[in-house]
C-alpha cells in the first residue's frame, strides 16, 4: 500500500509526499516512485490526509496496470498508445479507427518527441496552423476534439494541471465549408425509378486459361445487369423513411407489421474490429 506524509513548507503551503511500491529488483532492492501531492489549503487535516490518501490509491492502482505517470518523462509517443488503450471500449469501432487515423497521419508526426509536460498552448496552435492547406475548417476542429480529449485524460490521471488546449485559438481557413448535398424529392424519385432499369458491362477481348490449363481467347461481349433487391429496398427505406445506413441493414422480418404498416427500429449495425456488429 502507498504511504503518504505531511509536509509543511516555510510557506504554510500543506503537501503530502507519496510514496509507492513498485515492487524489488532482480538483486532484491525496493523499486519506489516519488509523488507530491498538493491538498486542499482549507480542509481540515483530518480532510487533507483523506484527499492525500484516496489520490495515492488512485496513483497506486494506475501505475499497477502499467501507466507510468511522469509527465516529464513520459514522451507523447507512449501517452498516445496508453490514451487509445484507454478510450478504445467506450468508443464505436469507426470512431476509434478514426482517432488512430488522425494520430497516425497528424498528431504524431508533430508531437511525438515531445514529452507531455512539455506540450503548451502556444505548441498547440502551432500544429492546428500545420492543418490549414490540408483541411477544412471542421476537420481541424475535429483533430482539436481529440488532441483536447488526450489531454483531459491526463489530467484525470494527475501527470498534468491544465489542458494546453483549452484556450488554443483554432485558425480560420479561406476555403468555406461544402454544404450539404442532399436529393431534392423530383431527384429522389428519379433515382428509385433507375433502379428499374437494366445496364450493361462490356468486357474487351481478352485471353482466358480453361480447365486443363490451355489458353483461349475470348472476343469483346457485353452483359446485362439489373440492380438486387437488396439495394432496392435499402435506398427505398432509407429515402421514404429517413433511417440510417446501420438502422436500415440491421432490419429483420421481426420488425415489420404489416398488418400497421409498421417499422420498429431498435438496432443498428456497425464497423467492428472483426467485420460488422
Amino acid at each position: 500500500m502507498a504511504s503518504v506524509k505531511r509536509i509543511e513548507h516555510k510557506s504554510g503551503r500543506i503537501v503530502y509526499r507519496i510514496v509507492i511500491c513498485l515492487g524489488y529488483d532482480k538483486k532484491g532492492n525496493k523499486l519506489v516512485k516519488n509523488l507530491t501531492y498538493s491538498v486542499n489549503q482549507t480542509a481540515t487535516p483530518k480532510q487533507q490526509e483523506k484527499e492525500a490518501l484516496k489520490y495515492a490509491m488512485d496513483m497506486e492502482d494506475k501505475i499497477k496496470y502499467g501507466y507510468d505517470l511522469d509527465a516529464e518523462k513520459m514522451s507523447f509517443e507512449d501517452f498516445s498508445e496508453k490514451w487509445l488503450e484507454s478510450v478504445k471500449s467506450e468508443l464505436a469501432y469507426s470512431t476509434y479507427e478514426n482517432y488512430v487515423m488522425i494520430l497516425n497521419n497528424r498528431l504524431l508526426p508533430y508531437f511525438k518527441t515531445y514529452k507531455v509536460a512539455n506540450i503548451k498552448t502556444p505548441l498547440v496552435e502551432s500544429y492546428y496552423k500545420t492543418l490549414v492547406k490540408d483541411y477544412s475548417h471542421g476537420t481541424i476542429v475535429k483533430h482539436a476534439n481529440v488532441l483536447s480529449g488526450m489531454f483531459r485524460t491526463a489530467i484525470r490521471w494527475g501527470m498534468i494541471q491544465i489542458n494546453p488546449c483549452h484556450n488554443a485559438k483554432i485558425p480560420k481557413t479561406d476555403d468555406e465549408e461544402p454544404a450539404l448535398k442532399y436529393f431534392t424529392p423530383q431527384q429522389a424519385i428519379m433515382f428509385l425509378k433507375s433502379l428499374n432499369l437494366s445496364y450493361e458491362t462490356v468486357y474487351r477481348g481478352h485471353q482466358r486459361i480453361d480447365d486443363t490449363g490451355k489458353p483461349y481467347y475470348v472476343n469483346d461481349y457485353t452483359e446485362s445487369h439489373e440492380v438486387s433487391t437488396q439495394y432496392k429496398v435499402f435506398y427505398t427505406l432509407s429515402l421514404y423513411c429517413g433511417f440510417r445506413k446501420g438502422e436500415t441493414l440491421a432490419i429483420h422480418w421481426d420488425d415489420i407489421d404489416f398488418e400497421k404498416r409498421e417499422i420498429s427500429i431498435s438496432k443498428s449495425v456497425g464497423k467492428a474490429e472483426t467485420g460488422v456488429e
